[in-house]
């Protein structure tokens, strides 16, 4: 395209000159034009400081709420998590939700398979503060084999009071051991916790590691992570959904029958540092059948 400019000082050459024979003139933009996008940039603006937000604390429900971005939560209302978005839908809902109440009308006895837990010790645990509880980041320290599939060992992290219960009644403290296959698909293993002699070691590495902050830290010092579990490995067996929003359900739950035996110390120093209680209350069983297993 042919371009004549004018000299220098001299004035601008006509529209006809400074456009080939036949192109198109712009089309003419309006004050209203020009308004409406503006409102349209600043729109976009505002969403991707929302994403931003939420990439920087690694959590996506941390964010402003904007349209379809889950919004925050707390324990102040369980019952309404379902409501406050269209990604907690599932919490209000599904019908294979969890915690459960463990009672004896619910089971059914059987040999089951007993899940493989294969851990190992790790000097690389980090630890924080989360805001819905103290999570220890145990990413490819151990795997679970179930039921033909591996699920690598992600972290461990607590509720108290427990969120299952047996006959009705809570544990003092619950942890949940958080497992992930390469497709996503999702393994905990629960432990109540019942006071007592001292519990193993590593929950002893865990209470001095607590942090004071919310930022992530390093775990001092190794943990035999094996220890952190009963010896025995019969469990309540079900399957439901994660406990927090967004209650994505197709999770299979292990829930073992033999209870973790903390001092009560142990126990105090853990739920000292919780949002307690951090407990979502137990959900109906619907038809759902739980197994326990009657062999070791």
């Amino acid at each position: 395209m042919l371009v004549v400019l004018p000299a220098c000082g001299g004035a601008a050459a006509p529209a006809a000159e400074v456009r080939e024979a036949g192109e198109a003139a712009p089309p003419e933009v309006t004050k209203d034009d020009l308004e409406a996008l503006s409102i349209r940039v600043l729109e976009l603006e505002v969403q991707v400081k929302n994403l931003r937000a939420a990439d920087a604390t690694g959590d996506p429900f941390s964010a402003a709420p904007i349209e379809g971005a889950a919004p925050e939560w707390d324990y102040q209302d369980p019952a309404g998590w379902g409501a406050l978005g269209a990604a907690y839908e599932t919490c209000a809902a599904g019908t294979e939700q969890s915690p459960i109440d463990l009672g004896p009308s619910t089971l059914l006895a059987a040999d089951i398979a007993n899940p493989v837990v294969d851990y190992g010790d790790t000097s690389t645990a980090t630890i924080i503060d989360n805001g819905h509880t103290i999570e220890v980041g145990l990413e490819g320290a151990g795997t679970l084999a179930l039921e033909g599939a591996s699920y690598d060992l992600q972290h461990l992290h607590f509720h108290a009071p427990s969120e299952h219960t047996i006959d009705g009644v809570h544990a003092p403290l619950e942890v949940h051991f958080v497992h992930e296959t390469v497709d996503g698909n999702i393994a905990v293993v629960s432990a109540l916790v019942k006071a007592g002699d001292a519990g193993p070691a590593g929950y002893d590495v865990i209470v001095a590691a607590l942090p004071s902050d919310d930022a992530e830290h390093e775990v001092g010092a190794p943990l035999s992570l094996r220890s952190l579990l009963p010896e025995q490995t019969t469990a309540y067996r079900y399957r439901g959904s994660l406990t927090t929003p967004p209650c994505t359900e197709g999770v299979n739950w292990l829930v073992l029958t033999t209870p973790l035996t903390m001092s009560q110390a142990q126990i105090d120093a853990i739920v000292a540092q919780l949002p307690a209680p951090n407990n979502r209350p137990t959900q109906e069983l619907g038809g759902r059948v739980v197994g326990v297993d009657v062999t070791s």
